[in-house]
């Protein structure tokens, strides 16, 4: 349990969470932007309003992947002030942003939890559904005939494939399907054989190699892999389903414009469907209506002129939409790093309550915080602290590692080293930490090279981690 907790406390279980928010709002938007496509090229042809939502969920795991990067350097004050059991933020109505960031922060554990959990349920799934493709490829398996092979050889051609192509006669699948990329295999079942008529079951291997032709095997295992990755979002999974539908009628279109013969295809589907209702939705035909879609669409009358128009608007929009998402995406990313406001502070030694009172006071004065110390414990002595053009987010854990430090109550059996560093990063002034006092404490992710020089003398393990681990100079 401890080491999943401190692998939930890591800089990227924070960027996985929040990209896992972001995503959600962001293939949103997208969506939203392949719906208006698609509804705009109608009449265009399969294949490019397939392209049209492949990029869109193209355009999804890239926009994930741009703000799972910048999540992990960017530093927030929200969550350094949800974290840190020595700050207590003073929420008022101008704060709410700032509450909800914190809320969000304190709950993304859980929520990276549970996408892990989803995340290795999918994976298995998949995994699973990989090794029953395997077995169903090269089990269960029925004699060529000669004259299916020269057929199907003749087909490829017609088809325009260059690379080999097995055709196998399987006793387990349902339905016609493709298997491999480089070595693809066309299955089709032995049922298939004995109730179609042979232009029938050309018509349907046609279909087939069409997704060779296409590659759609490579991409489809792509689209798998960012289903599993998003099973959760809804925007995503309604992206993939078209690409599912578009990809379907691309290889429809393949098939008709090789055998010249719609209506027998027409009939081929209708037909093929009506042996077994089971099998509708692995052939995309989901109901009536459905069938009668892609039935309809096949008869269709080509447009040229007006596609060529809507081509040239999607990819006008597509490219807009996508750039926009983009440059939020980056500017978001860069404002948060790059405009982050600092704080200087001089002053001179001060009682440590005064002390902790006039710095905090400082840094919600400059960096626009609100935030209060808990009470400090040990009130002895003084203190002081310099500050110079230091980021809020570092000047807030500067004060909190300090005012931890003077809380630490030192065990009584508690262990007490010397250490002397000097020009050293600080995750090896923190491994020096460690090994003297037998613990496995580490830095923060965004200071962990910066050079650190001090000294101490029979100093408590307790106070030396914490000293280190807010150590900025």
């Amino acid at each position: 349990m401890s080491v999943i907790l401190e692998i939930m406390q890591r800089p990227w279980a924070y960027a996985l969470g929040w990209t896992i928010l972001h995503s959600l709002w962001q293939c949103a938007l997208i969506a939203g932007a392949c719906a208006v496509l698609l509804l705009f090229t109608k009449q265009a042809t399969a294949n490019f309003r397939y392209l049209i939502a492949l990029a869109g969920l193209a355009f999804c795991v890239l926009t994930s992947a741009i703000t799972f990067h910048r999540s992990l350097l960017v530093n927030s004050n929200a969550i350094e002030i949800a974290n840190n059991p020595m700050l207590v933020l003073q929420v008022h109505t101008q704060s709410t942003p700032v509450d909800m960031m914190i809320f969000l922060n304190s709950h993304i554990n859980t929520l990276v939890l549970l996408w892990l959990v989803g995340f290795a349920i999918y994976t298995i799934k998949t995994l699973q559904e990989y090794r029953y493709c395997r077995y169903i490829k090269n089990t269960h398996l029925t004699a060529t005939p000669e004259k299916w092979r020269c057929i199907f050889i003749e087909l490829c051609q017609r088809v325009g494939i260059q690379k080999t192509v097995e055709l196998r006669i399987s006793e387990l699948v349902p339905i016609p399907c493709v298997i491999g990329h480089l070595r693809p295999v066309v299955l089709i079942p032995l049922g298939l054989l004995l109730s179609m008529s042979q232009q029938q079951i050309e018509a349907i291997l046609l279909h087939e190699l069409g997704h060779v032709r296409r590659n759609d095997y490579l991409l489809a295992f792509a689209q798998t892999i960012a289903k599993t990755l998003f099973f959760f979002n809804p925007f995503l999974l309604w992206i993939s389903n078209q690409m599912d539908q578009e990809r379907e009628h691309a290889c429809d279109d393949i098939a008709v414009n090789i055998n010249q013969d719609p209506l027998l295809f027409a009939n081929t589907l209708k037909e093929f469907a009506d042996m077994n209702m089971n099998l509708k939705s692995a052939m995309n035909i989901h109901g009536n209506k459905l069938l009668l879609s892609r039935v309809t669409r096949l008869f269709a009358k080509p447009q040229k002129a007006k596609n060529v128009k809507n081509s040239l608007l999607a990819t006008l929009l597509i490219i807009v939409t996508g750039g926009i998402t983009s440059l939020y995406v980056n500017a978001e990313g860069n404002n948060s790093s790059s405009e982050e406001k600092t704080v200087t502070i001089k002053m001179e030694p001060l009682p440590t309550l005064e002390a902790f009172a006039f710095v905090t006071a400082q840094i919600n004065a400059q960096c626009g915080t609100n935030i209060k110390l808990n009470s400090i414990k040990n009130d002895n002595g003084t203190k002081f602290f310099n500050m110079t053009a230091m980021k809020c987010s570092h000047a807030i854990r500067r004060l909190t590692g300090d005012a931890a430090s003077v809380n630490a109550e030192v065990p009584k059996h508690g262990k007490s080293v010397d250490l002397n560093i000097s020009n050293q990063p600080l995750y090896k002034a923190m491994d020096e930490v460690n090994k003297k006092c037998g613990t496995n404490a580490t830095v923060p992710e965004d200071t962990r090279n910066e050079l650190a020089d001090f000294s101490f003398i029979d100093m408590p393990c307790e106070k030396m981690i914490l000293f280190v681990q807010s150590y900025i100079k």
